[in-house]
């Protein structure tokens, strides 16, 4: 409904890759994580910015015990913290404040201290070129994750060696 996929969509991307495959839709319940792996994801998305600490807590362990990574993201400091306190061990720092749609590269800049070393943090949202994915890169992330910009492009190739040029 948020984000235009299916599960079937997951299925596709399943069956064309051998890459680790995120079901990234709002899951808020025990159902939502059987659904993800009812479609073979690998990782779901969980939500700091929607979830208590105990439900992002329980629903990290559901995800795990059944095979699959927690994705945890958020955007306010008390997020991040409600993140690593949930024991996640991927958390993203999401550039864009769900409240008004803005982004601000910076969110990641002053979130990633908050996150142990042992932690894999993505930067999600507002990549749109290399020197964007350089800013967030030197700030201490493992991993981006960059949807819009590419969704945007009539050549996805191109943007994405644009995006990985050094």
């Amino acid at each position: 409904q948020y984000f235009l996929g299916a599960d079937e969509h997951l299925l596709e991307a399943r069956a064309a890759v051998a890459l680790p495959v995120l079901r990234k839709d709002f899951t808020l319940s025990e159902y939502h994580v059987y659904q993800a792996r009812a479609a073979n994801a690998d990782a779901v998305l969980l939500m700091a910015q929607v979830l208590s600490l105990s439900e992002l807590t329980a629903l990290r362990r559901l995800t795990e015990e059944l095979g699959m990574t927690a994705f945890v993201e958020g955007h306010r400091p008390h997020e991040i913290e409600a993140a690593v306190a949930c024991g996640a061990r991927v958390i993203g720092i999401n550039n864009r404040d769900l409240t008004n749609l803005e982004l601000d590269l910076a969110t990641t800049e002053r979130l990633r201290w908050q996150v142990p070393a042992d932690r894999i943090v993505v930067s999600q949202s507002g990549m749109a070129t290399a020197d964007d994915v350089r800013r967030i890169a030197d700030a201490g992330v493992d991993a981006v994750q960059i949807g819009s910009s590419l969704m945007a492009s009539s050549d996805l190739s191109a943007k994405v060696w644009e995006l990985l040029r050094p």
